[in-house]
């Protein structure tokens, strides 16, 4: 959420539209710019760091994926999958602590149409997010992509690209039709 506001808000003749995916566990949508007095991701960050430094990146890894798509998501994955997740750990322990706190008054702020994409089966915090954003954005557009989680591009591909193109259709329609 924080690089398209900011996109948004450097380059606003730029950018037409604007989608929001369910966020990450490093992104929170909060009431004001104060951050919570107890924020969870501190500990989840604490879990997996340590479980690095003691040379775990297999928990670590699968600790961050079932935090953040549900209990038995590591496991569920193809050796392909949790392979390709091994090659890039090392870039894990930055993202969770590469934190960005978006404030209602931040999102309220966009001017351009909203697409809040999330996935049927996207767990805790994932839906947290989104039903704080559209909180934020009552006039933002909502699409929920069936037998999908997180990762709802991979997940479910076909339905995931024609919301995209149904949203993207539906705003080209309706600027052609603007004076």
């Amino acid at each position: 959420m924080p690089r398209c506001r900011s996109a948004s808000e450097s380059f606003p003749s730029a950018c037409a539209t604007t989608i929001l995916s369910d966020g990450t566990a490093k992104e929170r949508t909060f009431p004001s710019k104060c951050p919570p007095p107890v924020d969870p991701r501190v500990a989840r960050a604490n879990t997996i760091a340590e479980r690095f430094e003691n040379g775990d990146i297999e928990g670590a890894l699968e600790f961050f994926v079932d935090e953040v798509n549900g209990r038995g998501s590591w496991k569920s994955r193809s050796e392909e999958e949790r392979q390709f997740a091994r090659d890039s750990a090392w870039t894990l322990t930055r993202q969770i602590v590469d934190v960005d706190i978006v404030a209602c008054d931040d999102l309220g702020a966009l001017k351009m149409p909203v697409l809040l994409m999330g996935g049927e089966k996207a767990v805790g915090v994932l839906t947290d997010i989104l039903n704080e954003a559209q909180k934020c954005l009552p006039s933002a557009q909502r699409v929920t992509i069936p037998n999908a989680a997180h990762r709802m591009n991979r997940d479910n591909p076909a339905a995931f690209n024609r919301a995209l193109v149904e949203f993207f259709t539906a705003m080209s329609r309706r600027s052609r039709s603007r004076p």
